[in-house]
């Protein structure tokens, strides 16, 4: 579906999210977003864009105005360079699908544009491997007597 490419609002700059005009399953979804053009994608959280929101936006005197919200997507610069768009104001064709499982979430969090998001998603699956591995090597010297039981 070919969706109008908006700039976020300055204090959604660093945000994991991007505002969609359709809907997508639950509140705040976990969604890949592929630029059908180029291939790109991005995990990230859906907001819809309902009234309050196209309201606060079109008030704004630094953008353009939300005309039609079924076919317009807001976000920052930081999910635009990712999926290879150079300038707003154009419409773009894009594949949105559902990723709202550990894995899209997982993928959404180290593609997230804060740096400490990513990093501490890093630090959470080294801690988890590190933890298997401990396990493991705790259980190794049990394992001979399991088995000649």
């Amino acid at each position: 579906m070919k969706y109008t490419v908006f700039a976020a609002l300055h204090e959604d700059t660093n945000a994991g999210w991007v505002w969609i005009g359709t809907k997508h399953g639950s509140h705040r979804p976990t969604i890949r977003l592929k630029n059908t053009t180029n291939g790109k994608s991005v995990f990230c959280e859906a907001l819809h864009i309902e009234d309050n929101f196209k309201s606060r936006y079109n008030s704004q005197r630094t953008t353009l105005p939300i005309s039609v919200v079924a076919t317009s997507i807001v976000m920052n610069e930081w999910y635009r360079q990712r999926l290879g768009i150079g300038e707003t104001q154009q419409s773009i064709d894009f594949d949105v699908r559902s990723a709202n499982n550990w894995i899209g979430r997982f993928r959404a969090n180290i593609a997230h544009p804060q740096v400490l998001v990513r990093q501490a998603m890093w630090l959470a699956l080294l801690s988890v491997l590190l933890g298997g591995l401990s396990l493991g090597l705790a259980l190794l010297p049990h394992v001979g007597s399991f088995c000649v039981r």
